[in-house]
């Protein structure tokens, strides 16, 4: 399986926002914070990393496929990745 990232696209948020309201997912996850349960906070927290320049947004691909995302951010000193993936089968 190959796995790449690329730069995110408009078209890929609807997928993220089935992958966050997995109920399985979900429950795998360390936090769940409001935008992994109501689109509006979904939408506003997009809307907010995307404009911000020191948040580095990627698109996880599995052999071409949108498997999830990846962020970075932070300070240099303290920086914070944060990854969720689907499983493919």
């Amino acid at each position: 399986m190959a796995i790449t990232l690329r730069e995110l696209a408009d078209s890929e948020l609807p997928v993220f926002w089935e992958q966050l309201t997995d109920p399985e997912l979900q429950r795998m996850a360390a936090v769940t914070r409001k935008y992994h349960y109501d689109r509006g906070h979904f939408d506003q927290h997009w809307a907010k990393v995307r404009s911000d320049p020191s948040v580095i947004l990627r698109t996880v691909l599995a052999d071409g496929a949108v498997a999830g995302h990846a962020a970075v951010f932070g300070p240099r000193s303290q920086v914070k990745i944060d990854l969720v993936e689907l499983t493919l089968s």
